[in-house]
């Protein structure tokens, strides 16, 4: 196998094992990680509309839709529209959505540390670095 294959196999199958020990990191809550990383995004400030939370999570703005409308169901995340640009959504979490929120944010990031657990510290800064290069250029 080429290289250049092999390294993306890896980097596949390691994300792949991660989101599935972050996803199992949060059956207790009832929400999947994809739906932590919206909740935690909005907790965090960072963003508010789906047009942002979608670039910040590097996903379709339909995925992002359909994330947010499970989290809408579950009552943990309202939508209010612009009153400016009816195109506009902005995402607000409810107090059910700021509590589940924070307890995700633990969790993933006390399972996260076991999912690179295998690397020290500067191994880990490293590839951090390396894996930024790369995106940067994708």
């Amino acid at each position: 196998m080429n290289d250049s294959l092999c390294l993306c196999e890896l980097i596949k199958s390691l994300a792949a094992v991660c989101e599935r020990r972050l996803n199992d990191a949060l059956t207790d809550l009832g929400i999947t990680h994809c739906q932590a990383s919206v909740l935690v995004k909005i907790l965090d400030g960072a963003s508010q509309t789906m047009s942002s939370v979608s670039k910040e999570l590097s996903c379709h703005k339909s995925n992002v839709t359909q994330v947010v409308d499970g989290l809408a169901a579950k009552g943990l995340i309202e939508r209010k529209n612009s009153q400016t640009d009816r195109r506009v959504c902005t995402l607000i979490l409810t107090k059910k959505g700021r509590a589940i929120s924070a307890k995700a944010q633990v969790l993933l990031k006390h399972r996260a540390e076991l999912c690179v657990d295998a690397l020290d510290a500067r191994d880990q800064m490293l590839l951090m670095k390396i894996l930024r290069k790369a995106l940067s250029r994708a």
